[in-house]
Order: structure tokens, then sequence, then C-alpha cells
């Protein structure tokens, strides 16, 4: 049998100032939910909770009330900052998330790839950023107008280069293109095997998605044999823009020593 009890104030229950549905009871509550005005609101045309405000606009929201200590949000453990173990979020101060002695990983694939690590003494790994390292003999394109892409490293055993990280690098043209847009690191270095002959210029040079005129950054030499050509430079860079690493050799020749392991061209996103 059912039965209804409608009523417009429950008044303080004697003895204990509770009320109680009893075990194996629920509450059902179809309309909004508000208790102490906006202490916690639920929305239910809305589908939203508000915690401090009484019109939240967001799935959940937690609102600044002014007083000292609102506005915090903490997942974890609820003794001291120093050893929670969750997020501790505030309106004054610092956001704390801790681990309590582990690291923090953060996975956008679930598992899938590590992005970042923040391990328990405070190292900062980034395994996923894009960098790369090629070196050993590598070939030279036939000089263009004194131009000429280095590409295809190769080591003494054939692996031809020595990591990719994103794969970004490609060997076979010697070309590193950004997957994003930021700042990039490059070093580049050839060992000459005899002296140049025929001009006064040979140069190392970074030539950003192919310009051979602008947009250069190179070094210069000019001595006798067995002698180092090595530059270094950082690139804005977009998405999709690449590097390479050329030499320009004028009307002359450049020859590069290739059984030496001085000759490699390596890059790693800085930001």
């Amino acid at each position: 049998m059912a039965s209804t009890i409608k009523v417009d104030t429950i008044e303080n229950v004697a003895g204990s100032g509770n009320v109680s549905l009893g075990s194996g009871h629920n509450l059902v509550v179809p309309g909004d939910l508000t208790v102490d005005t906006s202490t916690l609101k639920v929305n239910a045309s809305t589908n939203r909770v508000g915690i401090g405000t009484a019109s939240p606009n967001n799935p959940l929201e937690i609102a600044h009330t002014g007083s000292a200590g609102a506005g915090g949000l903490r997942i974890g453990d609820p003794s001291t900052i120093a050893s929670d173990t969750g997020i501790y979020l505030r309106t004054t101060g610092d956001a704390v998330i801790g681990a309590a002695g582990g690291d923090i990983v953060f996975d956008t694939n679930m598992g899938v790839q590590e992005d970042m690590r923040i391990d328990s003494s405070g190292r900062v790994m980034t395994p996923n950023r894009p960098a790369f390292l090629a070196y050993g003999s590598p070939s030279l394109d036939s000089l263009s107008g004194g131009y000429g892409h280095l590409h295809s490293f190769t080591q003494s055993d054939g692996s031809g280069y020595s990591y990719d990280v994103g794969n970004c690098y490609n060997n076979s043209t010697g070309r590193f293109t950004a997957p994003v847009a930021g700042k990039y690191f490059f070093h580049g270095s050839i060992y000459r095997a005899q002296a140049y002959s025929g001009a006064a210029n040979q140069m190392l040079i970074f030539s950003k998605n192919n310009d051979n005129s602008g947009d250069l950054l190179g070094t210069n030499a000019v001595g006798d044999q067995y002698e180092q050509i090595t530059l270094t430079g950082v690139f804005n860079l977009a998405a999709n823009d690449y590097i390479n690493l050329l030499i320009y050799a004028g009307s002359g020749s450049f020859t590069i020593q290739g059984s030496e392991p001085r000759n490699y061209f390596f890059g790693y996103q800085i930001s």
C-alpha cells in the first residue's frame, strides 16, 4: 500500500536533530536541490552543480565566497599540503598537485603515450619532445649555385642515424620538419678532409624551407685541411616548417672527411 505525507516544514526530530530515511531507502529529488542557499545547488533544468554559487554556469562550478580559505578544491589527503596525494587548488597562494613521494605523470592517451613526468626529486622529463641526432659519413647533393644539402648520414654499422624522437627527421633528405609551432635548437658540424680550393667562401648553413637567400644562418671558414666547421642556431618555426643543413662551396670544391665520426646534425624543440 502506497502512502503520501505532504508537509511544508519538518521540525527537528526529538533527541537527534536529524531526519533519517532508514536503511535501504533512497531520496529522490526530481527538481532543484538547495543546501543553505548557495552552499550546494543542483540545478535540475541545466544539470549543473554549484558549490558556493546558486547559479552555476558550468557542469561543476566552485565559487569563491570571499571568506578565508574559501574557493579551494582538495582531492586527496585532507591533512596538510605537504602530505597531499592529490590536487589542492585555492584562490590565494599556490596551487598544489602532490604525489607524496611518487611521480606526477601527464598522459593524454591513458597508458599509450607518456607526455610529461615530474619525478619525486622535481626533475621534469618530456620523453616525446621532438629531437634527433644524425652523424657519420654524410652525402652531399651536387652543388647548385654553390649550395648543396647534407643528407644520408651513415655510421660504420650502416644504421644511418642515431635517434629520431617524434619521427620528424628524414635522413634521406636531411630535413627536420617541425610537428608544431615553437622554438627549436639546431647544431651542425662538418670535418673537412682537405683545404678548400677555388674560392674564398666556404660555409656551413641552416636553410629554412629551402631558402638560400634571405633566411639563412651560417658560419664561414677559410683555412687548411682537417678543419672542423660548426654551426649553432635557434629558429622560431611554424608547424611544417623545415630545416636543412647546407654547404656553400662557391665555385671551388669541398671534401668531407667521411671516415671520421665528426660530422653530425642534431636538434630538439625548446618550447
